[in-house]
Parts: C-alpha cells; sequence; structure tokens
C-alpha cells in the first residue's frame, strides 16, 4: 500500500464491549453485542465504514482531509481552516447583527457576490452529488444512483443487525411515537413566531414542496413519485405527461380555466377530467382541478394554485403578442421555463446588460423573499447562476427522505384562520374552496399576510388538529431507519449535542427526554428538530437551519435553467421573457393577479397604510388592457404637504416597497425635488392622478409601453416624455400612467424632469 492509501485507509479490530482505539461514537455501551461493528459508527468526519469480517471494521478517509484509524487526524489544511472557521452560532449571530456594516457590503457588488458565492459553495458541497445512498442500500451502489423513485439519503440507514435502534447507544425500543407526540410536541398554547413569520408564508412553503415532496405511500416512505427531484412546477402543470395535457387549453399555451364574477380561477374536474382528491360531499362546482391532486385540501393551497394559473396565462399572453408566430407548444413550454425562473429566485439588476438577468420568478421569490425572511439575515441574499458558472458545482439534484421529514413545519399553522371578519376553525377550511370564492383572493392575501404563524422549535407547538402527521412523521423515519440526530449533526458539521439539557434548553423536558431515550446519542433526528431551543428571535433552531439549508441551496442551484447552457435569453423567448424573470417578486405575482394589489411579504405587516383602489382583473379582456397602478406608502407622522417659497408641492406618484428604501421626488415648480423621506399622499390626490391618467388614456388612445423605443425599463423607474405630453412611470409590466405634465390640477406648467441620480430613485423594488 503506498503511502497515500496508507493514511486513508483504516483498519482496527472491533471487539464487543471493549473500547480500545475507538473514539466516543465507536463505544458499543454496555453489555452490547454487536454482529456489524460499523453499527458503532466508529468512521469520523465522513469517512466510510466498511465491515472487514465480523468483528472488523475499515474507514476510508479518502478526500475527508482526515487520517488516522477512525478519520479523526485533521491533515494541516483542514487543522488550519477548522481552527480559523468560526462556529456556526457565530455566523448566524454575524449576519443578524451589525446592520450598517452590511448595508455598506449589500451596496458593494464584488463583495456582495463573493460572499454569495462562498454561501452558494459552502453549503451545496455539503450534499453528495451524484446521490450516494436509498433505504434500501447502505452502501453506494448504481441502483442507489439510477433508481428515481427513491429518495437518497444523506446518511445510510442503521443497521438490521445492529442492537438498538440507533446503532449502539440507547435503549432496545424507542418509545411509543404516540407518547413523544403527546408529551413534547403537542400544542398547548399558540406561541406567535418570534421571527414574525405570517401564514401566507406558511401556504407558500406548503404549495411550493408539494413538487418535490410526493411520498408514494403505496410503496413506502422510502418513495417518491416526483421524479424530477426539484423545481420543476408539477405541482402547476401535472407530474404526468397525461394529466398536463388534460391540465392545457391546447390553444396560446394557456392552462384551462373559468371566470368566476370576471376573475380567473381553475377549472373543475368534470371539465379537465384530471382526478383530485375530494371526498364525497364537495359540491362538483367546487371541485377545482390543478397540477397537484391534493390542493383542494385547504384553500390557502388553492389560492396559490389559482395565483401560479393566472400567471402562466399573463405570460402566455406576453409571449403571443412578442411571437405571434408561435404555436400553443413553444408558447407553452417558454411559459414553464420562465415561471420556473421566476419561483426560485434572483436580485434584480438596474443594468440592461445579460449580467442584470440573474433572476428568476420562482426561484427568485424563494430566495430574497422565502429564504432571506428564513435566515434572518442583513446580509442581502442574491440569485445569480453566473455565480457558479467557474466553479465546480453539478447541476442535477436528488430529494433526499431526510429533507422531506425536516420539512414537516406543521407548527407554523394557526388554531384559527381569520379571512376578512371571519374565523375558520381546521374543520371548517378543510375542502372548502367556497371560502376562497366567498372572500376572493384579494381578501385572503391581505388577510394571510397578517396573521401569525406559528413558532417551530422549542417543543409543544404541533396543532391538535394535524397530530396524527407528526406521528406519522416519526413512524415513517423510525421505518426508514433513520439514525439519530447527533449523526445527522456531525454529518453536516456540527458538534453533537452532549446532553439533553443542551439540546432543549431548559430541564423539564430534558429529563423526560433521557428518561424514555436513555442517551442522547439516541435521540431520534424528527423530534429532535421540534424540541431543540430555537435560536434568539429565530423560527428554527440550529440544527434545522445547518441541514436544511444545503439541502435547498443545492436543489434550487443544481436546477438546469440555472446551468451555462440554458441560462440564456433565447431560453425563456428573447428579452421579453427574461424581463419578466427579472422583475420578479413575491409583491408583484401578487399585483400582476391579485385584484387590488394588496400589500404583502412573508412577514408581520405593519398597520396598513392608505391604499387606491387598482382595477386589476384576470379576465380575458382586462389582461390585455392597461391599467394604471398606484402604491402609496404613508409615514406615521402627517407630512402630506411641504412647501418651497410657499407653493404646495404636487405628488407624481408615491411607490410603497419593502420598507427598506425611502425618499422619493416630487413636483415644485416643475422641478422635481427628492424627499428625505416616505410623505403621506392623501387618497384624493391618488384617486384624481389615476381618474385622470384613465380619461387621458382613453382620450389619446395611448400605445402599449413596447411600442415607445427606449421606454421599456422595468426594474427602474422610467419617465418618458412622448409627442403626446405625457408621462409614463414604469413599475411594473404593464406600466402605470400617473399625470400629465398639461394638467393644472396635478403638475405646473413647467416641464417635468426625472430623478436624474438612480442611487435615489424610490421606484427600483
Amino acid at each position: 500500500m503506498n503511502a497515500l492509501n496508507s493514511r486513508r485507509f483504516s483498519f482496527a479490530v472491533y471487539s464487543p464491549g471493549k473500547v480500545g482505539v475507538y473514539g466516543r461514537d465507536a463505544n458499543p455501551g454496555s453489555g452490547s453485542s454487536a454482529a456489524n461493528p460499523c453499527c458503532s459508527n466508529p468512521c469520523q468526519n465522513r469517512g466510510v465504514c466498511m465491515t472487514a469480517g465480523p468483528d472488523r471494521y475499515e474507514c476510508d478517509c479518502t478526500r475527508t482531509g482526515f487520517y488516522g484509524q477512525n478519520c479523526t487526524t485533521p491533515e494541516f489544511f483542514t487543522w488550519l481552516r477548522l481552527a480559523l472557521k468560526p462556529s456556526p452560532n457565530t455566523v448566524h449571530y454575524i449576519l443578524t447583527h451589525f446592520q450598517g456594516a452590511w448595508n455598506i457590503i449589500n451596496n458593494i457588488p464584488f463583495l456582495r457576490d463573493a460572499i454569495m458565492r462562498y454561501v452558494l459553495t459552502s453549503r451545496s458541497h455539503l450534499i453528495d452529488s451524484p446521490p450516494t445512498y436509498n433505504s434500501d442500500y447502505s452502501y453506494k451502489s448504481w441502483e442507489a444512483y439510477s433508481n428515481l423513485s427513491y429518495y437518497t439519503r444523506s446518511l445510510p440507514p442503521v443497521g438490521l443487525d445492529c442492537p438498538t435502534p440507533m446503532g449502539v447507544k440507547g435503549k432496545k425500543e424507542l418509545p411509543d411515537s404516540k407518547l413523544i407526540v403527546e408529551k413534547f410536541l403537542l400544542r398547548r398554547k399558540f406561541i406567535p413566531d418570534p421571527q414574525g413569520t405570517n401564514v401566507m408564508f406558511t401556504f407558500f412553503a406548503q404549495h411550493f414542496t408539494h413538487q418535490f415532496f410526493k411520498t408514494d405511500h403505496k410503496r413506502g416512505p422510502a418513495f417518491t413519485r416526483a421524479l424530477g427531484h426539484g423545481v420543476d412546477l408539477n405541482h402547476i402543470y401535472g407530474e404526468t405527461l397525461e394529466r398536463q395535457l388534460k391540465l392545457r387549453l391546447r390553444k396560446d399555451g394557456k392552462l384551462k380555466y373559468q371566470m368566476i364574477d370576471g376573475e380567473m380561477y381553475p377549472p373543475t374536474v368534470r371539465d379537465t377530467q384530471a382526478e383530485m382528491l375530494y371526498p364525497p360531499h364537495v359540491p362538483e362546482h367546487l371541485q377545482f382541478s390543478v397540477g397537484q391532486e391534493v390542493f383542494g385540501l385547504v384553500p390557502g393551497l388553492m389560492m396559490y394554485a389559482t395565483i401560479w394559473l393566472r400567471e402562466h396565462n399573463r405570460v402566455c399572453d406576453v409571449l403571443k403578442r412578442q411571437h405571434p408566430d408561435w404555436d400553443d407548444e413553444q408558447l407553452f413550454q417558454t411559459t414553464r421555463l420562465i415561471l420556473i425562473g421566476e419561483g426560485p429566485a434572483a436580485v434584480c439588476s438596474s443594468s440592461s446588460s445579460l449580467r442584470g438577468w440573474s433572476e428568476g420568478e420562482t426561484i427568485k421569490i424563494v430566495i430574497e423573499d422565502y429564504v432571506q425572511h428564513l435566515s434572518g439575515y442583513h446580509f442581502k441574499l442574491k440569485f445569480d447562476p453566473e455565480l457558479l458558472f467557474n466553479q465546480r458545482f453539478q447541476y442535477q439534484n436528488r430529494i433526499a427522505a431526510e429533507f422531506n421529514t425536516l420539512y414537516h413545519w406543521h407548527p407554523l399553522l394557526p388554531d384559527t384562520f381569520h379571512i376578512h371578519d371571519q374565523e375558520y376553525t381546521f374543520q371548517q377550511f378543510l375542502y372548502n374552496n367556497s371560502i376562497m370564492l366567498e372572500h376572493g383572493l384579494s381578501h385572503m392575501v391581505k388577510s394571510f399576510s397578517k396573521q401569525s404563524a406559528g413558532r417551530v422549535a422549542g417543543g409543544k407547538n404541533v396543532p391538535v388538529a394535524v397530530q396524527k402527521v407528526a406521528k406519522a412523521s416519526i413512524d415513517q423515519s423510525r421505518q426508514m431507519r433513520y439514525q439519530s440526530l447527533n449523526e445527522y449533526r456531525k454529518r453536516f458539521m456540527l458538534k453533537p449535542f452532549r446532553s439533553f439539557e443542551e439540546l432543549t434548553g431548559e430541564k423539564e423536558m430534558a429529563a423526560e427526554l433521557e428518561e424514555l431515550y436513555g442517551d442522547i446519542d439516541a435521540m431520534e433526528l424528527y423530534p429532535g428538530l421540534l424540541v431543540e431551543k430555537p435560536r434568539p428571535g429565530a423560527i428554527f433552531g440550529e440544527t434545522m437551519v445547518e441541514i436544511g439549508a444545503p439541502f435547498s441551496l443545492k436543489g434550487l442551484m443544481g436546477n438546469a435553467i440555472c446551468s451555462p447552457e440554458y441560462w440564456k435569453p433565447s431560453t425563456f423567448g428573447g428579452k421579453v421573457g427574461f424581463d419578466i424573470i427579472n422583475t420578479a417578486s413575491l409583491q408583484k405575482l401578487i399585483c400582476n393577479n391579485v385584484k387590488g394589489c394588496p400589500f404583502t411579504a412573508f412577514h408581520i405587516l405593519p398597520p396598513e397604510p392608505t391604499e387606491a383602489t387598482i382595477n386589476v382583473s384576470t379576465s380575458k379582456t382586462a389582461m390585455e388592457d392597461i391599467n394604471p397602478t398606484l402604491l402609496l406608502k404613508e409615514r406615521s407622522a402627517e407630512l402630506g404637504k411641504l412647501s418651497k417659497g410657499g407653493v404646495k408641492t404636487r405628488p407624481v406618484v408615491s411607490v410603497r416597497d419593502d420598507g427598506q428604501r425611502s425618499g422619493g421626488c416630487r413636483i415644485i415648480h416643475g422641478e422635481v425635488t427628492r424627499l428625505s423621506s416616505w410623505e403621506k399622499v392623501s387618497l384624493t390626490e391618488a384617486e384624481q392622478a389615476l381618474s385622470l391618467g384613465k380619461k387621458l388614456r382613453e382620450q389619446e388612445k395611448l400605445r402599449p409601453e413596447n411600442d415607445f423605443p427606449g421606454c421599456n425599463s422595468p426594474s427602474s423607474l422610467t419617465v418618458c416624455p412622448q409627442d403626446h405630453g405625457m408621462i409614463w412611470i414604469f413599475l411594473f409590466q404593464p406600466p402605470a400612467l400617473f399625470a400629465d405634465t398639461r394638467m393644472e390640477s396635478l403638475c405646473s406648467d413647467v416641464p417635468v424632469k426625472a430623478c436624474e441620480d438612480e442611487d435615489i430613485n424610490p421606484f427600483i423594488l
């Protein structure tokens, strides 16, 4: 054996009851008798244990950065890296404090890019790619790699010949799962998430993850029906071609829909013949049919299904206008790619260069709205596939069973649901699509944005209504023979807990858990995640974040559309498709598809600001029209008027964003003046601006923005005086028309100037 291999391979003799050279985790425990020496997990630091006879094992330390009998001795550069690397909790503290410093870093592109690149690579490299194990193969095999019907595994299952369910630690039998749920997980009192998470986030998480967490219960918890293993939007389009074709209109690339009171909703099962899971008592006209067959379960899921249906058909209209020669199939397929891009997430660049196209509609929302909120970071996350183009990275993904288990965030659910002026219990909420029709999407979005979600970590937070789901998660984890919580912590470079008290952060639950499990190294994964003490002011504990983040980021960045061959304008129908992707956000998704453009976010909103009514419809005629859009944000202080030489100021427009940007522009004697902070604009002025804009648009028969060269910059403010004297303000697509320079009621007779300094431009959202 050469010198390299002599350091990377280690041999040891395992004798039951004898510690010898083994580390703490290799101790088989008092009185245990293990036929398989690997049951004690003797190989550390991601070393691979192989049996070499009835009582011998080998540790393969190749490319771990460690050597020695159990892969415990670090190589020099590994030692140096570990010595300099701060703990995950220290990193979290830094990222969630020192906001002033992070504000500076967020505005220095090369620093922000460097940090984001490190975040992506350091997290993604913790995920094995290609996949290594599944629930039936505890060693590498072609079956584990090639059989897509399995969830992969980040750790192999505990051997069937091991003396305890967790290997060699703990008791020979695990405590009753029902007892665990009732004693440690079941909610006694609703505790709002201290991070401010709302119900809008809760249903987004459930809706989004149902495209890749689709356990095949007929075959068992180790199997999945989501063979795409990632973000492919099968929950919108169906997981099979047969279902997809049933949902498609077969015209202009669109999905089937029905119009109810002038708004677009999913078709019924009768209209599509695409089966859904509804109990017999649900009326036929309320059996809506969408891509994921379980989305009729609660109105929150059907709300998001309806929003994405509207978005798909809206994008089809945009592409059809741009490419009138395209057939139904090309319009459909390109729209699907745009929506996949829309959902995962990115940041919007104000540059018109190709580098600015580092966003996507679904992926963008997930990273910049969803993951950003979860992290609580002051560092602004950024989705830019180009950051990885020169890195060692594989554009493939396999969903892990542990990731599926980890994502059971049922504690987020409140005890009841508040919509408009009504309160619904779980029983009233289930399979009740009439709620969506009764209140409309606008009231649902407003209400869910204001209602608190529950705390996840800390124990005793699972709602009574879903306790059976929590019990099933524990039972299925045992069926798949998950290793212990501490083994998963070590797998993801975390220090193992030394006691139950260190896990829970208190004494009472810790003592009860120790009595039931016997050893902290025998604590199960799923209950451990839910009883772990939360980070200060955070939604989760350390383990949930440090294990979940690598799975999430690898799954998003491993998508085919993020690869160099796909990330091109031509993939998305040219500039028009990239413009949709580049300006995507949760707020814009709602504004484009929900009447009234209600303000939303994934966190509890402050007291509702004054809003102007916006007539946004998803009917065929209205969606092809250009509607004025005015969003107003007010300060708590009454600062609605400024004076300059005694002259009253009049607004061009004031835009409400995520609260992180301030400043604005107003006309004062025809000059645009920067405001130091947001000002309150009266509803009368706002309505007047809208009314005048509508009338003038009708009188002038104004053309869409694409007919005006140089006036299409959807990611920033554009003021374009045309030959008809209008001022166009491009905020979203379509643009919003607010004022005419010739109208004395709003503007002075002096020509209006735009804000020339992009740094003070308040209209970049």
